[in-house]
């Protein structure tokens, strides 16, 4: 009986799968915002709103050189002369992931915060900010987090 029950218990353990890490926004700004996202092939994705203290979340993609464009305006993420925050991001199933948070021209959010955190570290912006974009790399698995308007 003894081995049966160990063999049915190892035959479960077998087809557990490992989560995949995901991408989660959270905003607490007092308006909605508008997500979007493209890759290397430039194909980008429908534009999601996410509502006034709303959350939005994804598995990350193994696809190279993840782009997530965020701005509160919807007509705002594919116009090339507005402000776009991006989370820009590479996971490879090998155990890295590459992510940083930075702006096309100008930070659209005036007088709100925006930080990107996961296990390696993270990336925070706001008006003043002075520090350059930075990429953090992790080796390991993590689940990246932004948190817009805290």
């Amino acid at each position: 009986m003894r081995i049966s029950n160990l063999l049915t218990t190892l035959a479960a353990l077998a087809t557990v799968t490992l989560a995949i890490p995901r991408l989660y926004v959270h905003s607490y700004c007092p308006f909605p915002i508008f997500i979007s996202q493209d890759d290397i092939t430039h194909e980008p994705t429908e534009i999601t709103e996410i509502p006034e203290n709303g959350e939005w979340s994804e598995e990350l993609s193994t696809v190279p050189g993840i782009a997530v464009k965020i701005t509160p305006l919807h007509d705002d993420i594919w116009s090339p002369n507005r402000g776009v925050l991006t989370v820009g991001y590479t996971y490879t199933p090998n155990g890295w992931i590459y992510y940083d948070l930075g702006v096309h021209l100008y930070y659209p959010f005036d007088g709100f915060k925006a930080k990107l955190f996961g296990n390696g570290g993270g990336n925070f912006w706001d008006d003043e900010h002075e520090e350059p974009q930075k990429t953090v790399g992790y080796h390991g698995e993590t689940n990246l987090y932004l948190e817009l308007c805290y």
